[in-house]
């Protein structure tokens, strides 16, 4: 369907094929991306921070 809106030459028909891909694009690639990251820092930065302040007790 979305090859189909980007083959006719009609402006909007195009820009809305375009639309399409850009969301597919955010939605199923980077969307995942930053959830994945986001959940890997909430677990690295806990950890980080008892590290952080067993050695600046220590002094």
């Amino acid at each position: 369907m979305c090859l189909g809106l980007l083959a006719v030459n009609f402006a909007p028909l195009t820009q809305a094929g375009l639309i399409i891909i850009a969301a597919v694009i955010v939605f199923n690639i980077v969307l995942p991306i930053i959830a994945a990251a986001v959940g890997k820092l909430t677990v690295t930065l806990p950890q980080h921070t008892r590290k952080h302040k067993e050695t600046t007790d220590k002094d």
